[in-house]
C-alpha cells in the first residue's frame, strides 16, 4: 500500500526522499583536508609537523580541529557544497574562504559530487592524498 494514494493520503509529495536516504549504501571515504590558507608556524607547538605521519588533530569533544592536516568522512556521492559544510563543521573554516583541490583538480563547481571530480577513483590508490584548501 504504499504507492501514489498512501503518499498522498500522508501528504508526502512526489519523489520526497528522507534525509540521509540517498547515500545510504554508498561508498564513504576517509580523507585528510589540508589548508594552504594558514601557515604551520601559525598553529602553535601543540600541532606536528605535516610532513609527518599524518594524525587526526580533531578536538572530539568541540568538534574542531587544533590546526594542521584533519580527516573528515564523507560519502563519494557528497556534492562540493555539502563538502564546504563538513569541513566548516569540523576544521572552522567558512565555505566561503574554501577553494578545494584534489589531486591538481580544482573543485569550482558546487553542484558536482566527489566522483565526478574522481576522488572515490583515486582514493582507493592514494588514501593519503588530502583535499587541499588552497589560497585565492
Amino acid at each position: 500500500m504504499e504507492g501514489p494514494a498512501y503518499c498522498h493520503k500522508l501528504k508526502i509529495e512526489a519523489g520526497y526522499v528522507p534525509p540521509g536516504a540517498a547515500l545510504q549504501n554508498t561508498q564513504m571515504l576517509e580523507l585528510w583536508v589540508q589548508s594552504d590558507l594558514h601557515d604551520a608556524t601559525e598553529y602553535g607547538s601543540e600541532v606536528r609537523n605535516a610532513r609527518g605521519p599524518p594524525t587526526n588533530q580533531v578536538n572530539q569533544s568541540s568538534g574542531s580541529h587544533k590546526g594542521g592536516p584533519f580527516k573528515i568522512t564523507v560519502s563519494s556521492k557528497t556534492r562540493v557544497e555539502d563538502l564546504r559544510v563538513v569541513i566548516r563543521d569540523i576544521g572552522g573554516i567558512l565555505p566561503a574562504l574554501q577553494r578545494l583541490s584534489y589531486a591538481g583538480k580544482h573543485m569550482d563547481d558546487a553542484q558536482r559530487t566527489l566522483e565526478h571530480y574522481g576522488v572515490a577513483y583515486w582514493h582507493k590508490r592514494f588514501p593519503h592524498w588530502p583535499i587541499k584548501i588552497r589560497r585565492f
